[in-house]
């Protein structure tokens, strides 16, 4: 019986120290800046057609906050820039973002955080595949860490 609760308690201490949470990243893994090496468009009507805008010149960055807020501001995306914002949550390995402003809705993202690197995948957002007609599309991002989030000014020492 003393073997089977010593047996029992490694197995607690291992998994507390190894195993990960079921409830994905905290709100302090992912505040902060994020640049994509991947910000991929892929043409739900037709999956052949993908489009990553990084590779084609676009730079963009996500901004996640602690207050579970994101900006996601795109640069030269045909010559002009982009700011799409709204919430976020997340419940395991799913993110939500409910936009705020040029997105409407709520996209859903499965996502993983390995060191420095965010990955978020299988979104539904519109796309201009062509210039000036949006279109139903899945968002691919690869987002590396840039900084994080200054300390909180309101917290006195």
């Amino acid at each position: 019986m003393r073997s089977a609760f010593i047996l029992l308690l490694a197995v607690a201490f291992l998994c507390a120290n190894r195993c990960k949470s079921p409830t994905g990243p905290s709100v302090t893994d992912l505040a902060g800046s994020w640049n994509a090496t991947q910000a991929e468009y892929v043409r739900i009507s037709d999956p052949s057609i993908e489009v990553d805008i990084v590779a084609e010149g676009s730079t963009v960055e996500v901004t996640f906050t602690k207050d579970l807020r994101m900006l996601m501001y795109i640069t030269n995306l045909g010559g002009r820039n982009w700011l799409a914002g709204g919430l976020w949550s997340s419940s395991g390995d799913v993110m939500t973002i409910t936009w705020r402003f040029v997105y409407s809705g709520e996209s859903q993202f499965k996502w993983s955080l390995d060191g420095n690197v965010l990955t978020l995948t299988g979104g539904h957002v519109t796309f201009e595949f062509t210039p000036g007609n949006p279109e139903d599309a899945i968002l691919n991002l690869v987002l590396v860490r840039q900084y994080d989030p200054p300390p909180d000014s309101r917290r006195r020492p």
